[in-house]
């Protein structure tokens, strides 16, 4: 009995003892530990500062380009052959710098170049506008509109195997709300090559995928079409 309390008491001493320990190294390194959870603290809020400060700017920017965008299409006044060129040239160099912006700015940017290009049926500089804005920002819906609009540029260009790549890349984006659009163009545009057993194979998905949609009845009638033309 007297052993079993004896080492009652010394298991209560060791707990005691190694609880003084923990004690008395959390106090001397209490120092420590404030300063890390100091620059944790300070990171966390440098992080926050930054986000804010970024988002900001990113907010300045797009709100310049919109101011741009809303002078070139200021119709209060009737412009002249004259002044709308002046005022596609002026609104081409005030966009420009923005066009070598990373994210949502440069996208932005360079979108509203091509717009701007393909408006004046420059499109092989429009191409080059609508690509970059691809580039700059592949997890987007702008990523997919880029594309189509790629491939519009592509087609005005008689390029119709670039326009038919770049319409399917368009048709592939699960972030495209033009998905069907962009598919049916894909299929007319290999029926345009005269890639027709391709082309029909696409119509088909269209009809499969969305037999009620709009471009899938016409995509219905192109598939029939080329069968009593194939008799």
């Amino acid at each position: 009995m007297k052993d079993k309390k004896t080492s009652v008491n010394t298991k209560k001493t060791e707990q005691k003892t190694t609880g003084k320990k923990i004690g008395e190294f959390l106090e001397s390194k209490a120092k420590i530990f404030g300063i890390i959870l100091l620059v944790v603290i300070i990171g966390l809020l440098s992080y926050v500062i930054v986000t804010k400060v970024t988002e900001n700017k990113v907010s300045k920017l797009l709100g310049e380009l919109d101011a741009i965008k809303f002078e070139l299409t200021d119709y209060t006044a009737t412009p002249t052959d004259e002044e709308w060129t002046a005022r596609f040239d002026k609104a081409k160099a005030a966009i420009a710098p923005y066009t070598q912006k990373s994210g949502i700015v440069g996208v932005r940017a360079n979108l509203m170049l091509g717009d701007i290009c393909a408006t004046l049926e420059n499109y092989t500089e429009a191409v080059t506008y609508y690509q970059a804005a691809a580039d700059k920002k592949k997890n987007s819906y702008t990523y997919s509109f880029a594309y189509n609009q790629l491939a519009v540029c592509y087609e005005q260009l008689k390029d119709f195997e670039k326009a038919a790549d770049a319409y399917k890349v368009a048709s592939e984006d699960k972030d495209n709300r033009l998905k069907t659009h962009a598919l049916f163009n894909y299929g007319r545009v290999l029926e345009q090559q005269g890639n027709i057993e391709a082309a029909l194979e696409v119509y088909q998905k269209l009809v499969d995928e969305d037999p009620d949609n709009s471009y899938a009845m016409i995509a219905k009638t192109r598939i029939l079409a080329n069968e009593i033309k194939s008799k």
